[in-house]
């Protein structure tokens, strides 16, 4: 796909992700408003998806990697310390989480509830390959900690499941968007606590 091709794709999804979270008063999403906010007809919007349903799932899955944690590569986290690219990775989770309470309304909005249900499994298992990526990355962050001898290398399968829900707990806790919290001092406390944990 040209670089022109996925840049027209990625307006249109925008533009959806405008309608479904309400952006300038319009919370209706039709064709013909999603071309509007564009200024295209709406014959284009057909030139890249079939019907309303690939445009809600394609805004979706936009929003998604949007919203997934940036994190450095596999080449460049490596290259950091255990205490760097726990900082670094944790960050990104709190980051994403704060950025996801957009996602929240997006997953309970009316147009999301009417998607036939093999588009909403098939949104589900990108979610679950995603958060098991997030999985699989903190283990190894952490197994970077035990080779610089920071942390123990024989603590219980118990023990490990306590430090990730810490991790994943901490950070969830960021999605309230009532309570404030202090990122710093929460990593920094966080940190503390998987030492201690994990000895």
């Amino acid at each position: 796909m040209s670089q022109v091709v996925n840049h027209k794709r990625e307006a249109i999804l925008q533009a959806v992700l405008t309608c479904l979270l309400g952006g300038d008063g319009e919370e209706k999403l039709t064709i013909a408003n999603v071309a509007k906010r564009l200024d295209i007809g709406k014959s284009t919007v057909y030139e890249y998806f079939e019907n309303k349903e690939e445009l809600v799932k394609g805004a979706l899955e936009l929003a998604f990697e949007r919203n997934a944690p940036v994190f450095a590569d596999e080449a460049e986290w490596k290259e950091l310390s255990f205490r760097d690219a726990f900082f670094r990775f944790v960050g990104a989770l709190i980051d994403s989480t704060l950025d996801n309470q957009k996602l929240e309304t997006l997953t309970h909005h009316p147009e999301v509830a009417v998607l036939s249900r093999e588009t909403k499994r098939a949104l589900k298992r990108k979610m679950r390959r995603m958060v098991e990526d997030i999985r699989r990355r903190l283990a190894e962050i952490l197994a970077k900690g035990v080779e610089e001898a920071e942390l123990a290398g024989d603590i219980s399968p118990t023990r490990q499941e306590t430090i990730e829900m810490l991790v994943f707990g901490v950070v969830m806790s960021f999605g309230d968007p009532v309570r404030k919290r202090d990122r710093q001092a929460a990593l920094d406390d966080l940190y503390e606590s998987v030492k201690l944990l994990h000895r």
